[in-house]
């Protein structure tokens, strides 16, 4: 599993294997086969790698990228959930590991538009997979 340089931390033996944390995030089974369309490590690898270029971007001045991925968020609420499960196209809990400095780095950059890191990545994966599609 490669780790980007800028997600690792180093361990109590000092190496730098990072502590990861799990995280569940809704999504549909389709962009579940979009993410593990590689390896079978490859859903969270996937999920790592489309957040790591958010949070890239956001670090060079990109900001606009945190409100796309607030507008992916808003397409997939619970009202809207609840509207695709009627249509057919049904919504699942999906559990990807991500770096712990991540999930802080994704904490922060949620919290003041509202967004826990489970929704943040969840716009994240929408919206890579919808950019894929294109």
């Amino acid at each position: 599993m490669k780790i980007p340089s800028s997600v690792k931390q180093a361990s109590a033996a000092g190496g730098s294997r990072p502590i990861m944390r799990s995280v569940n995030i809704l999504m549909t089974p389709q962009i579940v086969a979009a993410l593990e369309s590689g390896d079978p490590d490859s859903r969270s690898s996937a999920v790592r790698d489309a957040a790591e270029v958010v949070i890239r971007a956001y670090a060079k001045g990109h900001e606009w990228v945190v409100s796309v991925i607030k507008d992916r968020v808003e397409q997939t609420s619970p009202r809207r959930r609840r509207e695709d499960e009627e249509a057919g196209m049904k919504w699942e809990k999906a559990i990807v590991w991500i770096p712990e400095t991540m999930l802080r780095e994704i904490e922060r950059l949620g919290k003041p538009n509202e967004l826990r890191v489970s929704e943040f990545l969840r716009g994240v994966v929408v919206y890579a997979t919808e950019s894929a599609k294109n």
